[in-house]
């Protein structure tokens, strides 16, 4: 699925003439002295069109001078020329409708032609001087000082067909030819800025950082993640970053005197992997560091938060201060009137809530309620704790499949950012709301925020925002995303007008840093540079400005106390730690051997994908998995690993390692290759890092050329597996290729769209039902694979959107990638909806086997079938050969049978077993092959 995607800051008059009554943000770029007249605006024009129109003209600047100027949103033939004159041509593509009013987030409909629509364009003008800027492009003249553009108050011109905006001017940090990102900035005393940033370049990482006038490289080729960076106060830089040691992901640390950088030290130890550093300076020489580190928990590895603190040349021991059960994550920290605050977010209670401690104080509990609200940042406005973060709603990764159960809460259904700030011992939420400081089109997804203080008591906040997609559609998927920064800052009581950051379009997770220093907000912000249209990168790289505040101190007052939001739907699993609890017990011993079930998904997109705009961050894939599914396995299946874009596939194949927990949770690499009927979508997997990602070639895509040819040999150098996805829909097969040692598995049902079994099986897409993946093929069901004698088990998963829905369930001997591949390959997988134990074996005279199994017999097989629901079960099936044979009705949560084949005839035949529970969900045994001689 691809299509345009688009930037906008504004996407219609509507949208434009909203802006007016936002309150003007009172801030001055603050630039290099020797360029310290420039001034940059973006000039978009179609706003109230209908249809496309050539603009050709020039730009003229007097009496200063026209330093740059580009286009924003040129495609095609649109182009432009240093000295300003420039032809392009607005057109009618794929554009959300952002101010929709019937759906609550501005989706489409299935098929709505209004998801076509005329989509402004415009130009990029920086000016030096006390500059005169003239359009003129046929009848349409635009005229304006530099000075008649406030920062937060565009200028409406055309008529209201056209808008002038003032954005900052930018720097850009990073080298070229490098993958820059991750930003952390500080400022020292003395006013000075120093920015550290990860640097990928042939498949490695550097940490650099930008101060003193130079770029100091901090640590070499490496395996390396997220540095933070802080000013002592005492005239020392310290950097710590997270550096893959493997097996285990360690932190560490140089320090830089203003002469030199010290060695690198290792700040951590025994445990579990290490990451997200952030760095904490009261400015007088004391240092803390936080972070989020895997330990041993209470009943299980979890994610804790871990604080180590520098004084007096030295760092303190590591403490934890998170406690209870629950992985916590996105840790913050701040200093104020001498004490340490700490803030984070942890599952403890089965939904996302925000915690803090002060200094070594109790752990107090910010937020209420069952939303999903996490990654706080905190900061001490005049010695009052002060916390943003950002919220969606309540069952967050619970039950959403759209043709079938509507409950849940999707990864990526909305995004705001509330403020709080600590009075008398309680959190009082800021009345003054963010999203109003932002058009009405781009309020939906408002998140990450970053606070930073100083102190006279200015509070600025930086955040990302999903400012358009393609299309996103009413199950909220959505391709083609653009995501930018914004700051602003309280003025008094009231935040001011959001300003865009230039050239900060990017995927949803890249993250800004912030911090103030003498009445000036200095900002730094990495960005991919993403092409208009669609999806493939520029250069990506990390940039900074410098904002001088003229507004109002922050007035912490007209608060009230946060209440916990109502929670409309019924959580539909009441019961579900105890269901995971069983399915995690259970064993089958057989044969000498003893298997476990690894439950898991192999089928989940991210950011990352060109189509991924309504799935939510890489992160977000780990806590949807470690905590609302509470899987044990994940599988990140992002389309040719984020368009065949080589930084994806690093930054993929780095978080797999992040969040492996041995025993716990184990990511699988892979991606998923995406090649259209007749070959049919596939996802990769590896046990090991470092494959290369295999591309489709014109023919494959096609179906001039079969897949099996050309993705055999790659999967068997590699020692790489595949499964079969979406069969019987246009993004399926017919079922031309099959290997069984490389192929062993196909997905029999998918939470985003419908089970592919066989048509009328329970699940099975219907005709008039939404065309996930534009339609029905039914030659690509998998009972007709099975008929031709392919030898394929079943697993289920979730594609895109869809949430704890979908699950591959693997029996495996070792709880490693190694032992899940090894089950994979031998069929030793079922799929369910839910945490079903599934247990399914023949017995003969030979023996006993377990479902995927093949095997020679001369007696008729008894099938032994055993199953755990999480309700009680309505039937189970036997299916042979693709015919039903026999069933039972249970009634209860456990069923226990045998059934005996008198029937059973000389030749191949294969049985299978599917379970349905009252509540609807549903589990899939794989066959077992018995050749009767």
């Amino acid at each position: 699925m691809t299509s345009r995607k688009s930037l906008s800051f504004l996407a219609a008059s509507a949208a434009a003439l909203l802006l007016l009554a936002v309150r003007p943000a009172r801030i001055q770029p603050q630039v290099a002295a020797s360029r310290d007249n420039l001034s940059q605006f973006r000039i978009i024009v179609g706003l109230t069109d209908s249809a496309p129109k050539d603009w050709r003209g020039s730009l003229t600047v007097t009496p200063g001078e026209l330093v740059s100027v580009t286009g924003w949103r040129f495609s095609q033939q649109d182009h432009i020329e240093s000295n300003g004159v420039f032809s392009f041509r607005t057109k009618i593509g794929p554009l959300e409708n952002q101010l929709s009013t019937a759906h609550p987030y501005g989706q489409t409909g299935w098929g709505d032609k209004t998801a076509q629509r005329l989509i402004p364009q415009g130009l990029m003008v920086r000016v030096a001087g006390a500059a005169r800027v003239q359009f003129t492009a046929g009848d349409n003249n635009v005229d304006f000082a530099a000075t008649e553009v406030l920062f937060g108050k565009p200028l409406p011109v055309l008529g209201g067909n056209g808008v002038v905006e003032r954005l900052p001017i930018e720097e850009r940090l990073s080298e070229s030819g490098a993958a820059d990102d991750y930003p952390s900035l500080a400022v020292t005393p003395d006013g000075k800025r120093w920015v550290a940033w990860l640097s990928y370049r042939d498949e490695a990482d550097r940490v650099l950082v930008s101060g003193g006038g130079q770029v100091h490289e901090v640590a070499g080729r490496g395996d390396h993640h997220s540095p933070a960076i802080a000013s002592d106060g005492k005239g020392h830089i310290v950097v710590v970053w997270s550096q893959n040691d493997q097996p285990l992901f360690h932190l560490y640390e140089r320090t830089f005197d203003g002469t030199k950088w010290s060695p690198a030290r290792q700040l951590t130890g025994a445990g579990g992997n290490n990451l997200w550093p952030r760095l904490a300076s009261d400015g007088q020489g004391r240092l803390a560091l936080v972070w989020q580190g895997f330990r041993a928990g209470p009943h299980d590895a979890q994610a804790v938060i871990l604080v180590r603190e520098y004084s007096n040349g030295a760092w303190s021991p590591e403490r934890q201060v998170s406690d209870g059960d629950g992985n916590c994550w996105a840790p913050t920290a701040a200093f104020g009137n001498g004490k340490l605050s700490v803030a984070w977010d942890s599952y403890a209670t089965g939904a996302y809530q925000i915690y803090t401690r002060q200094a070594s104080g109790p752990v107090q509990r910010v937020t209420r309620g069952e939303n999903f609200s996490v990654r706080p940042s905190l900061a001490i406005v005049r010695g009052v704790p002060v916390i943003a973060w950002e919220e969606s709603d309540a069952l967050w990764g619970k039950d959403f499949a759209f043709l079938f159960d509507q409950r849940g809460t999707v990864l990526y259904k909305n995004r705001r950012i509330r403020v709080a700030y600590l009075e008398s011992g309680q959190w009082q939420e800021l009345q003054a709301p963010v999203e109003e400081v932002v058009p009405p089109a781009i309020r939906r997804f408002l998140q990450e925020p970053q606070l930073a203080t100083d102190e006279a008591g200015n509070l600025y906040l930086t955040f990302r925002s999903r400012t358009s997609a393609g299309n996103a559609r009413i199950d909220y998927w959505a391709n083609n995303g653009r995501w930018n920064t914004f700051v602003t800052h309280l003025d008094g009581g009231r935040w001011a007008a959001a300003v865009e950051m230039p050239s900060s379009v990017g995927r949803n997770s890249m993250l800004s840093s912030i911090a103030l220093h003498n009445g000036s907000a200095y900002v730094a912000w990495p960005t991919d540079n993403r092409i208009w249209p669609g999806n493939k990168f520029g250069e990506i790289g990390v940039y900074s400005t410098a904002l001088k505040v003229e507004g109002n101190p922050a007035q912490l007052s007209g608060a009230r106390p946060i209440v916990a939001a109502p929670v409309t739907t019924t959580n539909p699993h009441p019961n579900e730690a105890g269901d995971i609890r069983q399915i995690r017990a259970y064993r089958i011993s057989l044969n000498g051997k003893t298997y476990r079930i690894l439950r898991g998904d192999l089928h989940r997109h991210t950011e990352l994908s060109g189509d991924g705009a309504g799935d939510g961050l890489l992160d977000d894939l780990y806590r949807y998995t470690l905590d609302a599914a509470a899987m044990d396995y994940a599988h990140v299946g992002d389309h040719q690993m984020g368009n065949d874009e080589e930084y994806n596939w690093w930054i993929t194949q780095k978080s797999n390692d992040l969040y492996y927990m041995p025993e716990r949770f184990v990511p699988l690499y892979g991606y998923e290759r995406s090649v259209w009927w007749p070959n049919g979508h596939r996802n990769v997997i590896w046990t090991e890092r470092g494959k290369p990602v295999l591309k489709i070639g014109a023919p494959e895509a096609k179906g001039a050329a079969n897949s099996g040819p050309i993705l055999y040999p790659y999967l068997r150098e590699t020692n790489g597996i595949a499964t079969s996805h979406s069969s019987a829909t246009e993004q399926g097969t017919d079922w031309r290729d099959n290997d069984p040692q490389l192929e062993p598995m196909v997905e029999i049902y998918q939470g985003f769209e419908s089970s592919y079994e066989h048509a009328g099986a329970p699940r099975s897409w219907k005709q008039g039902e939404a065309l996930v993946h534009q339609g029905e093929r039914p030659a690509g069901y998998v009972w007709n694979a099975w008929a031709k004698g392919y030898k394929l088990g079943v697993q289920s998963s979730s594609d895109h959107i869809s949430t704890h829905s979908s699950y591959a369930c693997i029996l495996v001997e070792q709880f490693t990638r190694q032992g899940l591949v090894d089950a994979m390959r031998k069929r030793h997988t079922y799929a369910a909806t839910d945490a079903i134990v599934m247990d399914f074996r023949a017995s003969t005279a030979e023996g006993t086997f377990l479902m995927g199994d093949i095997f020679d017999s001369k007696s008729q097989p008894k099938l032994e079938v055993n199953v755990l629901g999480t309700a009680p079960i309505k039937q189970i099936d036997v299916i042979k050969n693709n015919t039903y044979v026999y069933k039972i009705n249970p009634g209860q949560k456990t069923a226990h049978f045998e059934y005996r084949d008198t029937a059973i005839a000389p030749g191949e035949n294969y049985y299978y077993v599917r379970a349905e529970q009252t509540d609807g969900q549903l589990a899939w045994s794989s066959p077992i092959w018995i050749r009767v001689r």
